[in-house]
């Protein structure tokens, strides 16, 4: 009798779904981009907080007159692309057309990098 009752029980559970568990939805995080004038993170620097994932942000009328960015860099769990257009358009697939940003970049102007004031706008995604 106490086998049967136990039996009944489990299958009770099963048909209506409280023993399976639902799997937990993927922890999201917030984005981030800062730009600054000068290299090192100095000079005018302005911190995009809250991007929204795959939305284009113009940097011109934010760097409009204070001599273009020379360092970015990005907020943990952020993966974002620079483009030397305020319209986020990678261009023709040229070496030159994006830079994407994991972590930061304290001198655009390297000779591997080479996009001292170039940036004209950027997009972000969630990365790690």
């Amino acid at each position: 009798m106490k086998l049967t009752i136990l039996f009944s029980a489990s299958l009770l559970s099963t048909a209506t779904g409280a023993a399976i568990q639902q799997p937990k939805p993927r922890e999201t995080y917030p984005l981030g981009f800062e730009a600054c004038t000068e290299t090192n993170w100095t000079g005018f620097c302005k911190h995009y907080e809250d991007v929204v994932e795959g939305q284009c942000y113009s940097l011109v009328e934010d760097f409009a007159g204070k001599g273009g960015i020379s360092s970015v860099r990005v907020d943990e769990h952020s993966y974002c692309h620079m483009y030397p257009n305020d319209h986020c358009d990678p261009g023709s697939g040229n070496d030159d057309d994006e830079l994407n940003v994991r972590g930061s970049y304290w001198d655009l102007g390297y000779p591997e990098i080479f996009w001292d004031g170039k940036p004209q706008s950027f997009s972000c995604e969630e990365g790690y």
